[in-house]
């Protein structure tokens, strides 16, 4: 089986494949660890757990909303699966850049950057500090100043 093909079960959700040779079945997390995200060592929760508010902004491939995480105000940023069927090489890409964007802000703990609070899995999704005034570029853009 390709690396390829063991990412796209992942990404449906499988979380072990059975072995032909030794019939049993074997963990996606121990075949393909940076895969299923088992680096991250911070706090996963599940998407009930979030009161999505409303939509602050979709891209290509993920949609971020403001959202309550156990009273807490987040951004949620939510991968969205409906783009693989059109264009799974694409969509592909996307999950590994979602990937690494867990693994490096995990790891960034500065008060001058967005922090990460938690990840889930299903739908893969990251809860980030909310912002209360709009993005970067807005704020570095905006004419008006108080």
């Amino acid at each position: 089986m390709t690396i390829a093909e063991l990412e796209d079960r992942s990404v449906k959700g499988e979380t072990a494949i059975l072995c032909k040779t030794c019939v049993e079945y074997i963990s996606l997390n121990k075949l393909i660890p940076d895969i299923t995200i088992v680096f991250f060592r911070g706090r996963k929760v599940r998407w009930e757990y979030f009161q999505i508010e409303r939509e602050l902004g979709k891209g290509a491939f993920a949609t971020v909303h403001k959202a309550l995480l156990e009273g807490q105000e987040v951004a949620v940023k939510k991968l969205e699966k409906e783009n693989k069927q059109s264009d799974i090489q694409a969509f592909s890409k996307a999950f590994d850049e979602f990937r690494k964007e867990i693994f490096v802000m995990s790891r960034l703990v500065t008060p001058y950057c967005v922090q990460l609070y938690a990840v889930c899995l299903e739908p893969l999704s990251l809860a980030m500090e909310f912002i209360q005034f709009g993005d970067l570029y807005g704020f570095i853009h905006d004419k008006v100043r108080d």
